[in-house]
């Protein structure tokens, strides 16, 4: 492994463990489906060493982050 793709992984990480605590959460399909979606272009990213991914990913992320503290407010 190269040090210069490291951070491919880190957002790798990030946005895998995120799908981890979401899927254990029992989150509805509203939030799964972006974290999801990032993880599954994440693991392309990686794959292929497209580091241009790395923005969609991290957008997918927030997106679902934020979707998931709305509905963490909202059932109190």
């Amino acid at each position: 492994m190269d040090l210069s793709s490291l951070p491919l992984y880190m957002v790798l990480a990030a946005v895998w463990l995120t799908l981890v605590g979401v899927v254990i959460n029992d989150a509805s399909v509203k939030v799964k489906l972006p974290v999801a979606l990032g993880a599954a272009t994440a693991l392309v990213m990686v794959a292929t060493g497209l580091a241009w991914l790395a923005a969609p990913v991290v957008v997918l992320w927030l997106v679902g982050v934020v979707l998931l503290s709305r509905e963490q407010k909202r059932s109190g």
